[in-house]
């Protein structure tokens, strides 16, 4: 212990030389390499930093996949803490001494048997990364365009998910907790993690947020969720079956398919991006897109760490632990799945307290995740009137919303019409019909895995306890959208998303227990259960990789990035930049990293208002300089963007602004009520 100690603080002591050399030749290195790094030092560093003593048994490559997953969690925790200190500066130095622990640290065991394992297991997990990234070609591919006339974006509804996510880490470059900044303002109520992990990215590795966005982050946080899933599934399966529950977790998806080849619906409801969203059953397509992907990064490190917490003889309490630390972090990246995990666990430590089965691993667990939750949960509840969507009681609004996307609402009416008349029997033939519709077309070939969960409920004594865990939060993902949901955003969807995801394990365990030993058989069978899951995800790769041609979503010109920069430079706190189309995803904040009025009015509640009194401006020229004055007092405008060719500012308003960028097609103006009054 002595030595170990000694190696320690050496090793430790050259991470801030670590850091100071790389701050020399990171500023030589492409955008790409930049990024791989800082992400890679950051993760890996503060995994290390809380991870490495308790992994010592571990092979060298499930050490750095699974410090890097707690890395995920640990260092948005250490970012938030630090720059609420006005210290973040010193997180890389201390991500670096992080990252040099495991030279310090010996490995316990020698055993060949376990060598031998640990490279089966990184062939399983080169496997599932490939396949990762191959995906994220078509996806990324087209994203991003740079060229001499500026900067385009290109993409669906899933690329303004990723602008969203990208204002949020242009306002936490400079600011924590967050103003909202495409609702200038009013205090932010988002779970804004894996954001926050990205601003630090882009500050200490220099690496543009665009990039960052529509290149770069969400390949890498899939990589990470791919090899993390598979160090986990590996805990409770053969390592086939792990690799299969990971190969469909990354490109599995539902039955939908088989509805609109038959069918091809016409509704402007139809989702023909995303063929799963009409059966309310997306999984691998928003891995691309939505913050489920560095949510699972630490879900599967918890479950992980959980697993070997109640598996161990000894030393269990700081896996336990662990396991609290990454369930309590995901109320700060994913909450929906952070709850049906709580239940999952309370459910299973009252089952195994009730059979007296042990149940004081799983309270521990418990506990932990609770109070490490309780600062993020004490946030969201101070700021609930802030919200976008709040928790109501309904029934059964997931299979209502799917008969509606698929236009078969007024089909089944008259069908139940004809079989029990009207009234109450009628609407219970509905709901009946149509919850069976969307578990068989939502759930595809995760059918496979409800026998597993069934058996796994009851705790019994031939199956892992992490079992169990799994199969209660299986359970209350499915159940709880059936009666709560979320107004007036829906959010409903994510907690049966919980289900999905842990699905694929169940059914990938079900695969290898159906079929005999025979290596070609179950080969056989891995694939036919791929290829019966794979349509809708090879639809929406192929939709993906013609984004570029098709689909612009916005364009930042030379002159607009000329304004951003010079927004850049001017004071935070007191900068507020009104610009026209307050719908749309604001190209101009996410580059100048400064607060706008009003931008995806449609994701921000409450903000009609706002956005007449945006448009008023900008229409100014029908009305009095009065009340476009009114406008600007009244959201402390301290600049204005005008694209003259369609913005329609009264011409005594812009009288009494100070033009500071002057380019063809836009000019920006600064406004000071004094100027106004001609003092």
């Amino acid at each position: 212990m002595q030595g170990a100690l000694v190696r320690s603080a050496v090793v430790i002591l050259g991470g801030p030389g670590l850091w100071l050399l790389l701050t020399v030749g990171l500023p030589l290195l492409p955008a790409s390499a930049r990024f791989v790094v800082t992400l890679g030092l950051l993760t890996f560093g503060s995994g290390a930093a809380i991870g490495i003593w308790f992994l010592r048994a571990k092979g060298r490559v499930e050490q750095a996949v699974v410090l890097s997953a707690f890395g995920v969690a640990a260092a948005p925790v250490a970012a938030d803490v630090l720059s609420r200190l006005h210290a973040l500066p010193i997180l890389p130095y201390v991500a670096a001494a992080g990252a040099m622990l495991p030279l310090a640290v010996r490995r316990t065991t020698t055993d060949a048997g376990l060598e031998t394992e640990a490279r089966a297991d990184g062939v399983g997990i080169l496997l599932v990364c490939a396949i990762a990234l191959l995906t994220c070609v078509f996806t990324f591919g087209h994203r991003l365009k740079e060229d001499a006339q500026g900067t385009t974006v290109y993409g669906d509804y899933d690329s303004v998910d990723l602008s969203y996510y990208a204002a949020v880490t242009a306002e936490l470059t400079h600011t924590n907790p967050p103003q909202a900044p495409f609702y200038a303002g009013h205090p932010l109520n988002y779970s804004y993690y894996p954001q926050l992990l990205l601003a630090t990215v882009h500050r200490v590795g220099d690496v543009p947020i665009l990039e960052i966005y529509f290149r770069w982050a969400w390949p890498a946080f899939l990589v990470m969720t791919a090899a993390m899933a598979l160090v986990f599934a590996r805990c409770l399966l053969p390592l086939g079956a792990a690799r299969l529950a990971v190969i469909l977790l990354l490109v599995g998806g539902d039955f939908s398919y088989a509805f609109v080849w038959w069918f091809r619906p016409d509704t402007y409801l139809f989702d023909w991006l995303l063929w799963p969203t009409n059966f309310l059953a997306p999984t691998m397509e928003v891995l691309h897109f939505s913050t489920w992907t560095p949510a699972l990064v630490a879900l599967f490190a918890g479950l992980y760490a959980l697993h070997h917490g109640i598996s161990a003889a000894r030393g269990k309490i700081p896996f336990l632990l662990l396991a609290g630390f990454c369930f309590g972090t995901l109320v700060e990246s994913k909450p929906f799945a952070f709850l049906m995990l709580m239940a999952g666990l309370g459910m299973t430590a009252f089952v195994r307290t009730v059979t007296r089965r042990g149940a004081a691993d799983i309270w521990i667990a418990f506990a932990a995740s609770a109070v490490c939750a309780a600062p993020f949960v004490y946030q969201i509840l101070s700021l609930y009137a802030e919200s976008r969507g709040h928790f109501v009681i309904d029934y059964f609004l997931l299979p209502r919303i799917m008969l509606d996307k698929l236009a078969i609402a007024d089909a089944f009416e008259r069908t139940a019409a004809r079989v029990a008349g009207t009234g109450f029997a009628q609407q219970a033939v509905i709901l009946a019909a149509a919850t069976l519709l969307f578990f068989v077309g939502g759930l595809g070939m995760r059918w496979l895995g409800t026998v597993g969960v069934a058996r796994s409920l009851s705790g019994r004594p031939d199956l892992a306890p992490a079992w169990q865990v799994l199969a209660w939060t299986v359970v209350a993902g499915i159940v709880v959208p059936f009666v709560i949901v979320t107004e007036p955003y829906g959010d409903s969807l994510q907690f049966y998303q919980t289900s999905l995801f842990l699905l694929w394990i169940f059914a990938a365990g079900a695969v290898w227990r159906a079929v005999d030993s025979a290596p070609s058989r179950r080969l056989v069978a891995a694939a036919v259960v791929v290829l019966l899951a794979l349509p809708s995800s090879i639809h929406y790769l192929r939709e993906k990789s013609g984004d570029g041609p098709k689909h612009p979503l916005f364009t930042l010109s030379r002159a607009e990035l000329t304004v951003a920069d010079y927004l850049n430079k001017l004071p935070i706190a007191e900068t507020v930049v009104l610009h026209d189309r307050p719908q749309d995803p604001s190209g101009l904040l996410i580059a100048s990293e400064r607060r706008v009025v009003l931008a995806w009015s449609r994701y921000v509640t409450g903000s009609e208002s706002r956005r007449d009194d945006v448009d008023a401006f900008f229409g100014s020229a029908d009305s009095t300089p009065e009340a476009a004055f009114a406008i600007l007092d009244r959201y402390r405008v301290t600049h204005v963007v005008n694209r003259p060719d369609r913005d329609r500012i009264h011409p005594a308003v812009l009288a009494r602004l100070t033009p500071l960028v002057r380019t063809p097609g836009v000019t920006l103006y600064a406004y000071d009520p004094g100027r106004r009054e001609g003092r």
